[in-house]
């Protein structure tokens, strides 16, 4: 289990960002304290092209307080995935190794101890790269192709793989394609050496609406897709290796551009949040009455430019937001009870961020 410091009010925080020509050293660790503003960075990681999204597993063959840390290098042309270590005592981030990925615009990664597995947006693709023991990367050993376009002529003229997800069990991963908007699912088997992967289903979503990121439901088969061109939340239920489209809500309530981007649920699973970017710079919240069923609590100005992601803390105290264009992480306390959202005024200045995980 990943441990934080909520207990003393206190809470470590990776960030990735994009580097290039926002003055980003990189990966940042931070220790905040949200009641009183403080915080602290505890390191920072550079030499990686935008590690602007971050995995995180406990360290195997090291005390309980280390980690592996993953990310990829978005670069401009060609993508990467790298490793690192992490002392949870000291924060200290620590480089171990990359490797090129088969594919540009590398935008999302997932891990397991043997595994790690990266979306490439610009080539539409996925890539499965095997692990040394130590959590080192070992080599490439699948890539899938994902095929065709959408209606959207901007945005949708091929595939665009936007996340990789495991569900619960870690036997299946899911992975949105914002190009030719379909969901995928692939069952997972780490002995297979060659083919880890097997696609099992794919479902059609919204035409036009862009599947960028999806959140699971505590009940291990409610899917919560966010299309990043419509602001439509796809609601699919995953059930016997198949995918199933239940209802839709939606994070626009006036007219606008939308960016949809990050989607996330409470611990406890009663509340959803989203954001959204380009004309509306806010983090929707909605009740979960039941799976399938969002009621609208209300909407929230990010306070910055380009909500681009966010995080609850495992205590659902704080929900933390990063404006990527306003180089800053808004904290938000959290109503647990009723799912609102409270600015409290205090800003970490990082630049350019993107992902947050506590650790």
């Amino acid at each position: 289990m990943l441990t934080g410091c909520a207990t003393t009010g206190e809470y470590n925080i990776l960030v990735g960002t994009y580097t290039k020509n926002t003055g980003s050293k990189g990966i940042y660790s931070v220790k905040i304290h949200p009641a009183s503003g403080k915080y602290t960075v505890r390191s920072t990681a550079g030499g990686v092209d935008n590690p602007s999204f971050l995995t995180l597993l406990p360290a195997t063959g090291h005390t309980a307080a280390d980690f592996r840390l993953y990310s990829v290098g978005e670069g401009s042309d060609a993508g990467s995935v790298h490793a690192f270590r992490l002392a949870a005592s000291t924060g200290e981030l620590q480089p171990v190794n990359a490797l090129p990925a088969d594919g540009r615009g590398s935008c999302s990664v997932t891990a397991t101890d043997r595994h790690v597995i990266i979306a490439n947006y610009s080539s539409g693709n996925i890539n499965v790269f095997s692990l040394h023991a130590d959590g080192s990367l070992e080599k490439l050993v699948q890539n899938i192709q994902h095929q065709g376009g959408s209606v959207n002529a901007d945005r949708q003229k091929g595939p665009h793989a936007h996340q990789v997800i495991f569900d619960q069990s870690g036997n299946y991963l899911f992975s949105n394609n914002l190009g030719n908007d379909l969901l995928y699912v692939y069952r997972y088997d780490a002995e297979q050496e060659d083919t880890p992967l097997t696609p099992v289903d794919s479902l059609l979503m919204e035409r036009g609406g862009g599947p960028r990121h999806l959140a699971l439901h505590n009940d291990g088969m409610t899917l919560y897709v966010l299309q990043e061109l419509t602001g439509t939340i796809s609601i699919v239920h995953f059930e016997h290796e198949r995918l199933m489209l239940k209802g839709a809500s939606t994070v626009i309530t006036r007219p606008g551009q939308p960016g949809a981007a990050d989607i996330h649920l409470s611990p406890d699973g009663k509340f959803l949040y989203a954001t959204n970017r380009i004309d509306y710079n806010e983090i929707t919240a909605f009740e979960i009455e039941t799976p399938v069923t969002l009621r609208l609590v209300a909407q929230y100005s990010t306070q910055g430019i380009a909500p681009r992601n966010f995080m609850i803390t495992r205590d659902g105290a704080y929900l933390l937001v990063g404006n990527q264009r306003s180089n800053e992480i808004v904290v938000f306390e959290r109503n647990r009870k009723k799912g609102t959202l409270t600015d409290t005024g205090r800003r970490i200045p990082v630049p350019a961020p993107v992902c947050h995980l506590e650790y």
